[in-house]
């Protein structure tokens, strides 16, 4: 198949300056980092691009300058969004993503995220989907994912406009994010004030294994809870207090407790239990 909608993702593209994009494919859970643009669309395989660009590899420390803001809507019709998207499609029956131009590029990462995080839940968007890192799925592509039967859905666009929009305008009026806990045991440690995974990494980076430095290290994961309770289980093992483990842990990008919800309690108690079998 050749390869749908290269100006419209070029375009995307063009609103961060710096660095460069990725693009991936999947297949039965395996990714692929492809070393430019391909021609078409690899048979069998999904396709997905990153709406940011980086510095090195993929990941959210080495986003620069963030020139769109994006949403997985999943179910989320994007011609009812308010703010309306600049770009949106479909990527296959009843489901999509969607892009918002910014006028100007935003520098400041952890900003630029909590707007992104705030836009992403105020449209009740999917909630692990609005940090930097994230690929987004090829407008137009096939989804082989939800292949059936031998019929696999093709993606199609579903709007294009030049809506720009402000982002410090965006910051002021998108509503925050109501944090509900649900507490189960009770208290947590004080959460680091340091927000980024590869500062609190320079800090330990000699305490931890090398096991534990390749899984801390890791942008994605295929399952996000057995990884998080093995990496407890390494990072203590390492000789790391349960609360070093806590935090760093907390900011990982693949740690569902802090991306899905606000619940660091439920963290704190994987490592208590990876802790107390270790003292077996």
């Amino acid at each position: 198949m050749t390869l749908p909608n290269l100006p419209l993702v070029e375009r995307i593209w063009s609103y961060s300056p710096q660095g460069k994009p990725t693009v991936e494919s999947k297949k039965e859970g395996e990714w692929l980092v492809l070393p430019g643009i391909p021609v078409d669309q690899p048979f069998g395989k999904d396709l997905y691009f990153t709406p940011l660009k980086f510095k090195g590899r993929r990941s959210n420390e080495n986003a620069l300058s963030m020139g769109v803001l994006f949403a997985d809507l999943d179910p989320v019709n994007p011609m009812t969004c308010d703010p309306e998207p600049s770009v949106s499609w479909e990527t296959s029956p009843g489901n999509y993503q969607a892009i918002w131009y910014l006028r100007e590029p935003w520098d400041f990462y952890q900003e630029w995220a909590d707007v992104n995080q705030r836009l992403t839940y105020h449209l009740k968007a999917d909630k692990g989907g609005w940090m930097g890192s994230k690929l987004l799925r090829w407008p137009g592509s096939l989804n082989w994912k939800r292949q059936r039967d031998g019929a696999v859905p093709v993606g199609r666009v579903v709007s294009t406009t030049l809506v720009e929009y402000d982002f410090v305008e965006l910051r002021d009026a998108l509503p925050p994010i109501e944090r509900t806990q649900v507490v189960s045991t009770g208290r947590h440690p004080v959460l680091n004030t340091i927000p980024l995974l590869n500062e609190q990494l320079r800090m330990h980076w000699a305490d931890i294994s090398l096991q534990g430095r390749a899984m801390l290290t890791r942008d994605r994961v295929s399952d996000r809870s057995l990884h998080i309770v093995r990496t407890a289980h390494e990072l203590l093992r390492s000789g790391l207090s349960t609360e070093t483990a806590f935090n760093m842990l907390w900011v990982a990008p693949w740690n569902k407790w802090r991306t899905d919800r606000h619940m660091p309690e439920k963290l704190w108690e994987e490592i208590l239990l990876a802790d107390a079998k270790l003292q077996k």
